[in-house]
């Protein structure tokens, strides 16, 4: 998954001698706004605003990418300090947010 070879490059993990000492920020995966099918089919995008908290359910993929993109986070956060790493790593969960 390149989401957790990137993670462990940065917070050097990876056995690398270049460590990075800036902010790390991840970005969850946003779950589809197509209604009634798939963006390349019979799917449409009519909405004019944002889902409000709660009215849309993330579910399949979304939900099991989301949930492995934190637990990728915080393995390599707990990586980061661990190995003395200076490396900030911050989760921007926009899953829900949409």
């Amino acid at each position: 998954m390149a989401t957790r070879a990137a993670l462990r490059a940065l917070s050097g993990a990876d056995g690398s001698s270049r460590r990075f000492c800036g902010t790390a920020l991840l970005r969850t995966v946003d779950p589809s706004q197509y209604e009634g099918g798939e963006w390349n089919g019979d799917g449409n995008c009519v909405r004019t605003a944002p889902y409000r908290r709660g009215q849309k359910r993330v579910e399949g993929f979304e939900r099991d990418f989301r949930a492995l993109q934190a637990e990728e986070l915080a393995s390599a956060a707990k990586a980061a300090t661990d190995s003395g790493s200076k490396v900030r790593m911050l989760l921007m969960d926009t899953t829900e947010a949409i």
